[in-house]
């Protein structure tokens, strides 16, 4: 099928920028008219499925014949709507130059297709076709074309500008608040003992991430006996909640204290004591 070749002014390589089609549904002549049910996806040149952009169809998107060979039965990516009960109002898609799993696509030529029916599986349908070369080399836009049985098609590349909060992770960036849950509020548990994840950098300023940090307050229960937390914690052994025999259940996980080693040190000298007196006594 013959296409419209658009051209987008982009840099080769980047990710910056969206493409928008508005266009106009015509009937394709089959008994359900005037309600009808339409798609639009986006291919590589080799006919390769890569996302859907739009589909406007419930129970009965199974007359889109070429959209659901190509999507299969999951299109969870597609921007959905309802069957719809005539040709009016326009509708809009856009393209933000990436495949269904967000990553960004190489310059090259893609085409957009679109796919409108009023009839049953295997009957009567629209079928339009344009290629968007996506590249260093500005060129017309798409301008009242009609195709396929798509009318007052217009295609526009909006070439954005890197920034934060353009709903792209630019370079340098660790997040974007322009997507969805990109910059965290919250860290998963660290699984390095003695650490744990906490947001370092600021969501506005596109730089927050979870990072790992070395727990250095003294807590109770938290599995860690920072450095020189020893009496004041009870995860320390001799931090008031001892080692394996304290009924209170400590975790000992330090060195013993020095008021315990001295404790020691003074029953071996009562008991050292104790056995040279009875010696003494013996040689008497």
């Amino acid at each position: 099928m013959r296409g419209v070749v658009v051209a987008l002014g982009l840099l080769a390589g980047t990710a910056y920028g969206d493409v928008t089609a508005r266009f106009v549904t015509t009937p394709s002549g089959g008994p359900y008219a005037p309600r009808n049910v339409v798609a639009v996806w986006v291919e590589t040149q080799g006919g390769q499925f890569l996302k859907t952009l739009g589909r406007w169809a419930g129970v009965r998107k199974t007359s889109l014949a070429g959209w659901q060979a190509k999507a299969g039965t999951t299109d969870v990516d597609a921007i959905s709507g309802a069957t719809r009960d005539n040709h009016v109002p326009q509708l809009q898609v856009k393209w933000n130059l990436r495949d269904r799993a967000g990553t960004v696509l190489p310059d090259g030529t893609y085409v957009l297709r679109f796919e409108s029916s009023d009839a049953n599986p295997g009957g009567a349908r629209n079928q339009g076709s344009f290629m968007v070369i996506k590249g260093p080399t500005s060129g017309n836009q798409g301008t009242n074309v009609t195709n396929g049985g798509f009318t007052a098609l217009s295609i526009d590349f909006n070439n954005a500008t890197q920034s934060c909060g353009d709903g792209y992770e630019d370079p340098g960036e660790t997040c974007d608040p322009g997507l969805a849950e990109s910059c965290p509020t919250t860290c998963p548990p660290s699984t390095i003992q003695c650490f744990q994840g906490v947001v370092a950098g600021v969501a506005t300023a596109c730089t927050a991430q979870c990072v790992q940090q070395m727990i250095t307050a003294c807590a109770d229960d938290d599995g860690c006996c920072p450095e020189g937390c020893d009496g004041m914690d009870r995860d320390c052994s001799g931090g008031g909640g001892g080692g394996d025999d304290d009924p209170d259940g400590g975790v000992s996980n330090c060195a013993t204290s020095s008021t315990g080693a001295g404790w020691m040190l003074a029953v071996v000298f009562v008991v050292l004591a104790r056995s040279r007196a009875k010696s003494s006594g013996a040689r008497r």
